[in-house]
């Protein structure tokens, strides 16, 4: 099929446009002054392992700033079942599912911040009661944890409200894919364009407080020229990054691909950090370096293999580093990169994490 591309003048008068600063969180000095350092990394980044150093230091100093959000804020994650039911190759899934919702319980103010969890199913669906049954049958933890059914074309029609033509173009795009993957990467999207807060993978632990880098729109690089959407915040509702993101989606901005894996995900993000930059204008969302939240892709330049996190038996400093409220290669999640079809091995680092969050929330 041939691609489809849009002139250039569309992204320098059309989609890029500025952004206001943030009203949601309270206090902003440390998140203002320190992306300005990582936003000229990503202008020249080369290597997705330089500035390993500063890049926890920044890290160490967005946790050190007690940023308070001025109302509660949503942390977004999910997962597609395209056959409602478990992937027949995925082992132990309800367990693997359950562990980031866990590590949000264990790690975040659940004062300011509340876990969304949507998926194609409906919330009383059986396979919701296997991954959240423990964690709801405990009154203070199901008060931070909202089971959403997703359904597309009623997000299709609230993200683009009163154009139809778009909302449609949006529908479409979506039904053209059965791939989970990209199925995801538009179901994440949309959410966060309808309903702003963070969105995080299935397959993402996080370690820090996520309030001093949330209502502000970025991504993150996963390595050079490939911007990751596994973990990715807006502003707002509807806020100029989420807008410009959907309109790419439909094919009102930015070229189209040939490939369909990425598609809608890091290829959009990537093709629009690179269209902003060439019409001057990259400050409608930012790209952060990986140490945020890919600490081992920052230390060697590539994912962790899947079968470390589930497979082999963990050492004390791996689970020192990913453990809630780590200190050791500070990150704010740890990204464990699939790995779905390796059963949870006994000592393994998330058999050993499991037991962590289970313990600190007294489960």
């Amino acid at each position: 099929m041939r691609a489809l591309f849009v002139a250039v003048f569309l992204v320098s008068r059309q989609l890029v446009v500025a952004v206001r600063p943030p009203p949601e969180v309270a206090s902003r000095r440390s998140f203002t002054n320190l992306v300005k350092e990582t936003d000229a990394w990503a202008a020249r980044i080369s290597s997705a392992t330089e500035n390993k150093t500063r890049c926890e230091e920044i890290v160490s100093e967005l946790t050190a700033e007690r940023a308070v959000p001025k109302k509660r804020l949503d942390i977004h994650t999910g997962v597609i079942f395209p056959h409602d039911t478990f992937n027949e190759k995925w082992r132990d899934p309800e367990r693997k599912l359950r562990l980031t919702p866990l590590s949000f319980l264990a790690t975040q103010n659940l004062g300011s911040l509340k876990l969304r969890f949507w998926t194609t199913l409906e919330p009383s669906h059986p396979l919701m009661e296997e991954i959240f049954g423990p964690i709801l049958r405990i009154p203070a933890l199901a008060r931070s944890i909202q089971v959403s059914k997703f359904d597309m074309d009623r997000e299709a029609a609230k993200a683009f409200p009163n154009q139809n033509n778009l909302s449609k173009a949006l529908l479409d795009a979506y039904r053209s894919h059965v791939d989970p993957g990209s199925m995801s990467d538009l179901m994440r999207a949309v959410i966060l364009n309808n309903y702003g807060g963070a969105w995080v993978d299935s397959d993402v632990l996080l370690i820090r407080d996520m309030a001093p880098i949330m209502a502000e729109d970025w991504a993150y690089f996963g390595k050079p020229d490939f911007v990751n959407g596994a973990v990715m915040s807006t502003s707002r509702p509807r806020s100029p990054f989420m807008q410009n993101y959907l309109l790419a989606v439909v094919g009102h901005g930015i070229p189209m691909f040939h490939e369909r894996y990425y598609q809608f995900g890091p290829r959009i993000l990537t093709a629009l950090k690179k269209n902003a930059e060439e019409a001057h204008n990259t400050g409608f969302f930012h790209v952060l370096p990986p140490c945020f939240f890919d600490p081992h892709f920052q230390h060697t330049g590539r994912p962790p293999p899947a079968e470390i996190f589930f497979a082999e038996v963990a050492s004390g400093s791996d689970i020192a580093s990913k453990r809630p409220g780590s200190t050791s290669h500070a990150a704010f999640a740890y990204h464990w990169h699939n790995g779905w079809e390796f059963p949870i091995r006994p000592g393994s680092l998330a058999d050993e994490l499991e037991q962590i969050y289970r313990s600190l929330l007294s489960m």
